[in-house]
């Protein structure tokens, strides 16, 4: 019930849908997206100012040609 968020018992009951193999599936994909909020949490942090900067400097403006008369 935590994982899911549930107050009371009251869903389970009505569909019977807790299964050992329901939870373990749930646990592993919690599991996946945890470490992968870390993977991602790191790689912000690793990311150096200069990156950062170069990210959301505004691309250089193309000279254009002279015109021919």
């Amino acid at each position: 019930m935590q994982i899911g968020g549930w107050r009371t018992c009251s869903v389970f009951d009505r569909y019977a849908i807790v299964t050992e193999n329901d939870i373990a599936d749930a646990v592993r994909k919690l599991d996946a997206d945890r470490k992968q909020r870390e993977v991602l949490a790191a790689a912000k942090v690793t990311m150096s100012h200069e990156s950062v900067h170069e990210m959301t400097q505004a691309p250089a403006r193309v000279a254009k040609p002279d015109r021919l008369n």
